[in-house]
């Protein structure tokens, strides 16, 4: 954008006390997200534009592959389009993003910003190298430091994850990866066919490029968390060199036997696809990877056609008049021959490539290359129905009494499930303490609400898990018990810090009965102060802890 040969320029917008308002008090993007901000970008797409007279700009590549994450359920930027007039003139389509860095931590997460570490892609001079924009390098260095050593032992994984060697927490142990959020910002980069982020193609995949990694210090529980960003090189049917097109491959990267293989040397160009790749020498982090690969690719998951379609058609629908405009100010900017790039000639027929090509056909393919890297289940997942047929859905409201039916859609192996909300498959890849074994066909008679989780087992390999939280509606509560208060206790010394020891006080629940509770719309309020959350069950046997302050309880 700041290349003296593109005429249209983005833009970043800062709010300081020197200049007027030392914030933007303004909800930018409705009630789904701040309404404060002290920095903005204002973003035009500049690969493949037509400012820069290439005919391949959709204006909605970028935006769709955040959108993605959201869907994911993941923190992600949110973006709404805009007109811009500079001084009177107009200036073409923008679209407005958050950017991931500190401020917007504090502001999602909690913390103050100066808790925050924040690593990205430091271009100057074309370098290329990860810097720290907010707080330091020091736990990157840490995560850096294992994947040298390596994850084909499950203790390097499992000290990612903030436990001992045989998998179990640790108090106060340091999470330094939110290993699920690794796992879907990677599939959005896969599916995609991101080939720009976070390796880059144009460095033949050995520098890394367009990624930013958040953590916070205080709350040791949480780990580093990604973001996808500035993905234009992405969701294409042809090849735009270095880009193959549809059939792009970034899942085996690490595996490629040409000058084009991922290769990082240097603690300076460390970036979550590499390491995504080192995990993947570890069992127990694939086969985490395939089950979650699995749920977002089958119906009704994010990259199955019909949702992949709604949410690029949401964005198409909030741009495609404006292009008329856009195509008046940039269609001829450097067009010394022909006519103007217009919407119906260039835009349209762009978009249709991304509906009518790359969103029906890419799943298969990144399903096979997923396969190929052993991070895709060779079975298919249990399936969960009732007499309305299957349940799609990760929540069912139970308004009577329901007769679950788990099937196994393969030709072989046995049903493993669960109610007490626990992982039929035992870290390790043993049964599950707790877990029921069906051959053929397990039903469930169910009058209040249930944790149901389901996989296939056959020779010794795992399906993905179905899970679905079965919600009846509760007045009463009968097994649901306080089983520890922790009140106003003394203050504590951490290092050179005191922790108030308000900071420490908690409440601890137990489901003593036979069935999940239901716990939503129950309040706490007195002393303590929380509302819990929508669709939230505890399994029998299980605990639930609110925390006056969880980052400190940890």
């Amino acid at each position: 954008s700041r290349h003296d040969t593109y005429p249209k320029h983005g833009f970043r917008l800062f709010f300081r006390e020197k200049y007027g308002s030392a914030k933007l008090n303004y909800p930018l993007f409705g009630e789904e997200g701040a309404s404060e901000f002290d920095k903005i970008d204002l973003r035009t797409e500049q690969n493949y534009a037509w400012n820069n007279g290439q005919s391949y700009n959709s204006f909605v590549r970028d935006v769709f592959a955040r959108d993605l994450q959201r869907d994911m359920g993941q923190p992600y930027t949110r973006s709404r389009y805009y007109h811009l007039y500079l001084n009177g003139m107009y200036w073409g389509i923008y679209q407005t993003q958050e950017r991931s860095e500190a401020r917007y931590a504090s502001e999602y997460f909690g913390e103050d910003d100066e808790d925050y570490d924040v690593v990205k892609v430091n271009t100057e001079n074309w370098g290329h190298l990860i810097e720290a924009s907010d707080g330091n390098l020091d736990a990157w260095k840490k995560i850096w430091d294992l994947c040298v050593k390596g994850f084909e032992s499950d203790e390097n994984y499992y000290a990612l994850l903030g436990k001992d060697p045989e998998g179990k927490p640790v108090r106060g142990g340091d999470v330094m990866v939110d290993i699920d959020n690794l796992i879907d910002y990677m599939l959005i980069i896969f599916y995609t066919g991101n080939f720009d982020a976070p390796a880059s193609s144009f460095s033949k995949n050995k520098y890394c490029n367009n990624f930013f990694a958040v953590a916070d210090r205080v709350d040791k529980s949480s780990g580093f968390i990604f973001f996808a960003h500035d993905s234009e090189h992405s969701a294409f049917d042809e090849a735009h060199t270095p880009g193959i097109g549809l059939n792009e491959d970034r899942v085996n990267l690490g595996k490629r036997t040409d000058d084009m293989k991922m290769l990082i040397s240097s603690f300076s160009y460390f970036h979550p696809q590499w390491l995504h790749f080192k995990l993947t020498a570890n069992s127990e982090y694939r086969a985490r990877f395939a089950s979650r690969a699995y749920n977002h690719f089958k119906k009704g998951g994010v990259f199955s056609p019909e949702m992949a379609l709604a949410s690029l058609n949401k964005r198409v629908s909030e741009v495609e008049n404006a292009i008329v405009a856009e195509s008046a100010r940039w269609g001829d900017a450097k067009r010394t021959t022909g006519s103007p790039y217009t919407k119906n000639a260039q835009w349209l027929p762009e978009i249709n490539k991304i509906r009518n090509r790359f969103i029906p056909l890419r799943p298969a393919i990144v399903i096979s290359q997923l396969k190929i890297a052993s991070l895709y289940p060779e079975s298919d997942a249990p399936v969960l129905s009732t007499s309305a047929g299957t349940v799609s859905t990760k929540d069912y409201i139970v308004t009577n009494p329901v007769d679950v039916k788990i099937s196994n859609p393969n030709t072989s192996g046995i049903i493993c499930y669960t109610l007490n909300g626990t992982d039929p498959r035992k870290e390790g890849g043993a049964i599950n303490t707790g877990a029921i074994s069906v051959k053929g066909q397990a039903t469930l008679s169910l009058a209040e609400s249930a944790v149901v989780r389901a996989r296939i087992l056959t020779d010794g390999k795992w399906s993905a898990i179905s899970e679905v939280n079965f919600i009846k509606e509760q007045s009463v509560y009968p097994g649901l018990k306080i089983t520890e208060v922790h009140y106003h206790p003394s203050d504590y010394k951490l290092g050179a810090d005191t922790i108030s020891g308000q900071d420490l006080e908690f409440l601890e629940f137990r489901n003593t009965g036979k069935n999940a509770v239901n716990l939503s719309g129950l309040e706490l309020d007195s002393a303590v102060s929380y509302s819990f959350p929508a669709g939230r069950l505890l399994p029998p046997g299980q605990y639930y802890v609110v925390a006056s302050k969880p980052a400190r309880f940890w």
